[in-house]
């Protein structure tokens, strides 16, 4: 009996031609994944024709060495960390995430005005095909410190990776004056295959409360509930003082990179 595999698999792609056989593309060749079956990788390409024996099995002789079944290696740097990111040597590509780091919340007056929330870092991803660089530069941002009162918050700091990828830090937020107040920006993006900017901070309208911080997509929650509350990491902005005392920190950016080993 023979079988028609399928032509452009993607890596992880299973195949059952038959009830109890099953393979998996592992990037190089079909791998038999089948508990007790032969275990190897078909001879032969993406769309190959294999025959099956009796037992609906591929004989051994149609089989080469057994491949190494690909695997994932993650690496996270975190808020002010940077440096050279190597890839692993038997990596064929990787993916690496970026958040922008939260702005601080901005200060009360002391008397009747509230402040407004930081806003979030920004997100950008990007992947990374062979032929590899032997090294890439990266640089996490770090959340905007607490602003005291009457003080504007203070920006969250830019993460880039490769000087090329950047994910932008959300905006520190206004200072209260007893007046409505709009909204910071979050932090801008640029360089990635998905970019998404920063949650801004919510408007100030003359409520019983400072306005919310923004958060950063895929990531961190900006301070919303508690004065002063701190920007949930990676990127969130932190919330605004309430009259008196000290606003929240922003949250620190992050860097996750997700690679790609088939040796």
């Amino acid at each position: 009996m023979a079988m028609q595999f399928p032509a452009s698999p993607a890596v992880g792609q299973t195949f059952s031609p038959a009830a109890g056989v099953t393979y998996r593309w592992s990037g190089l060749a079909w791998y038999l994944i089948t508990p007790g079956a032969i275990s190897g990788d078909l001879l032969g390409q993406p769309g190959g024709v294999a025959t099956l024996d009796g037992a609906g099995q591929v004989p051994a002789s149609q089989l080469g060495n057994v491949p190494t079944p690909p695997s994932f290696k993650t690496t996270v740097f975190t808020g002010g960390q940077s440096g050279n990111f190597t890839p692993d040597a038997g990596c064929t590509s990787f993916t690496v995430e970026c958040w922008g780091a939260g702005g601080s919340g901005g200060g009360g007056n002391g008397a009747t005005g509230r402040g407004v929330g930081g806003g979030g870092g920004g997100y950008a991803k990007k992947t990374f095909a062979a032929p590899l660089a032997p090294n890439y530069p990266y640089a996490v941002g770090v959340g905007g410190a607490v602003a005291a009162q009457g003080v504007v918050g203070n920006p969250g700091g830019s993460t880039t990776f490769n000087a090329t990828v950047v994910a932008g830090g959300g905006a520190g937020g206004t200072a209260g004056t007893g007046s409505a107040l709009a909204g910071v920006v979050g932090g801008g993006v640029s360089g990635g295959d998905e970019l998404i900017a920063g949650g801004g901070s919510s408007t100030l309208n003359g409520g019983a409360f400072a306005a919310p911080a923004g958060d950063s997509p895929k990531g961190g929650l900006g301070g919303k509930t508690n004065i002063a509350e701190a920007g949930g990491e990676p990127g969130g902005g932190g919330m605004a003082a309430n009259f008196t005392g000290s606003s929240g920190r922003g949250g620190n950016g992050r860097i996750v990179i997700t690679e790609l080993v088939t040796a």
